[in-house]
């Protein structure tokens, strides 16, 4: 569970668990992939309540995919 000051061992994780995150993963990429829950959203909208996704949110769902690829490059 994810959340404001779950315990995890013996350490207080942050807001979000970037604390633990950070430890285990280059803080740029966590907090880049963290950010993209939005995108989650939209793609479960379109797959379970068959929402129609508008050009806009594909632009945004295109460069979100593209900022994610270029950070697993570098």
């Amino acid at each position: 569970m994810r959340g404001v000051g779950v315990e995890r061992g013996g350490r207080r994780d942050g807001v979000g668990g970037h604390d633990t995150d950070a430890a285990f993963g280059d803080l740029s990429v966590v907090a880049v992939v963290t950010a993209l829950y939005p995108a989650g959203t939209v793609l479960l909208a379109r797959g379970v309540l068959a929402e129609r996704i508008h050009r806009a949110q594909l632009v945004g769902l295109g460069a979100a995919a593209v900022a994610v690829s270029l950070l697993a490059l570098a």
